[in-house]
């Protein structure tokens, strides 16, 4: 928390607030009485938006305030803000603490250009092309998920493309326990592997694809789709007729994804 946010809480009339019991633990470590907080989060509808918006016409200076992190941010609250902008409402942004941006500074990974997708997503169709995506882009990608599924994530979806990934797996951002994994595919799944304990928590996996990855791209994606339901050695023909890529470039390549 910086002075500037403890300052401005003081001088609230009301908090809007993701989660009551939190954001009570917080208040009262920073001696703040806030008489009205009204809960906001995923599941609010127009009803409350509006119950928000009467509260700042009415001349009452309201905030809004995450359990963890910046709000907005893999958090509820835009719809609520772009209510708020509509009606001529000033939203006044406070600095503060963000796990994407303290990953990425400190990952080792290129920082001059980076894309934030969220939470990775449920269901294979979906996972595949959000790898496929990543695989595209011309720098580092940040993207949250849960401590029960990374190590799935990771082998299931990335395992094929490890040859040209590099990761960094963040734990526990700003936390007793913060640690960073960087290296290769091998490298952090070594070191998720190393105890149960380490499995706990919140993760940012952050993933910087090399350049010879983009420049296999499609060829990937054709290899994927066509290894279900041709023998090897006839999918490495098509993908060598379809991309002009040499054939025993292909096989050196493909051979390595069931390594």
């Amino acid at each position: 928390m910086s002075f500037r946010s403890i300052n401005i809480l003081k001088e609230l009339d009301f908090l809007v607030v993701e989660n009551l019991q939190i954001t009570d633990i917080l208040l009262k470590k920073y001696k703040i009485n806030i008489k009205r907080n009204l809960t906001y989060n995923d599941k609010s509808t127009e009803k409350v938006r509006l119950q928000i918006l009467n509260n700042l016409k009415n001349g009452r200076i309201g905030g809004i305030i995450s359990d963890a992190g910046t709000p907005l941010i893999s958090d509820p609250g835009y719809k609520l803000i772009k209510k708020l902008k509509a009606n001529n409402i000033q939203i006044v942004p406070l600095p503060g603490p963000s796990a994407v941006i303290s990953s990425l500074v400190a990952s080792g990974l290129p920082t001059s250009k980076f894309q934030f997708v969220g939470f990775f997503p449920r269901g294979e169709k979906k996972s595949k092309q959000f790898v496929l995506d990543i695989l595209k882009y011309d720098g580092t990608t940040i993207f949250f998920e849960s401590p029960k599924r990374i190590k799935r994530t990771l082998e299931v979806f990335f395992k094929p493309y490890q040859k040209s990934l590099t990761f960094c797996i963040a734990k526990e951002i700003s936390k007793i326990h913060e640690s960073f994994f960087l290296g290769s595919y091998y490298d952090v799944m070594q070191s998720l592997s190393k105890s149960k304990s380490i499995l706990k928590g919140e993760f940012v996996v952050l993933v910087y694809a090399v350049q010879e990855t983009k420049l296999y791209h499609n060829s990937d994606e054709l290899y994927s789709i066509l290894i279900k339901k041709l023998k090897f050695k006839t999918t490495i023909e098509i993908i060598s007729k379809l991309t002009k890529t040499g054939k025993n470039e292909l096989y050196k390549r493909y051979l390595a994804f069931d390594d």
